[in-house]
């Protein structure tokens, strides 16, 4: 969004999935409880185990193999075959420090004649229907989809996604 509000003429579309200009209160709290979380599993089993008891609300249709699978991409093996989380804690340490998330609205104004399509996971508690609503009313042209059984974020893989993604990269 702040790209699309600095130079729009770059940006062919846009993607966002399960993000808007407004972050639910809850799912704010969730992420900053995930990424304050001391994440060190021994195994990958257990790598599968942590991840699932953070995310099973995101996806309660999980099988065992999606968790790992999950896990595999959440976590990373450390060159001593230790087990980490894979992601920038300087990232982490700057979201957790913050105390609001800014008004993102004007941001999402720079998005009028850009493209886009906004994926919403029906059991998001990141971007609220009501939101996910507005930006539709405020960019009538959004291409949106909810993805069923799905909170934030969903993955991209599921059916709904795969067409939703196919179709709008094969119209820009």
């Amino acid at each position: 969004m702040s790209l699309s509000a600095q130079r729009p003429t770059v940006l062919a579309g846009v993607v966002l999935n399960d993000i808007g200009p407004n972050i639910d209160g809850a799912g704010l709290d969730n992420v900053r409880h995930y990424l304050a979380a001391d994440l060190r599993p021994r195994t990958w089993d257990e790598a599968a185990t942590m991840i699932k008891g953070l995310s099973l609300a995101a996806a309660p249709d999980f099988s065992e193999a999606q968790w790992m699978a999950l896990a595999r991409r959440s976590f990373r093996e450390g060159p001593n075959g230790d087990i980490r989380v894979d992601f920038d804690p300087a990232v982490a340490a700057e979201f957790l420090k913050a105390e609001s998330v800014p008004d993102l609205w004007p941001l999402y104004g720079g998005l009028r004649h850009v493209p886009t399509l906004a994926i919403r996971g029906a059991l998001s508690d990141v971007l609220s229907s009501a939101i996910f609503d507005r930006m539709a009313e405020i960019k009538p042209a959004l291409v949106r989809v909810t993805v069923p059984n799905r909170g934030h974020v969903p993955w991209l893989d599921e059916p709904e996604c795969v067409a939703a993604l196919d179709a709008f990269i094969s119209n820009l």
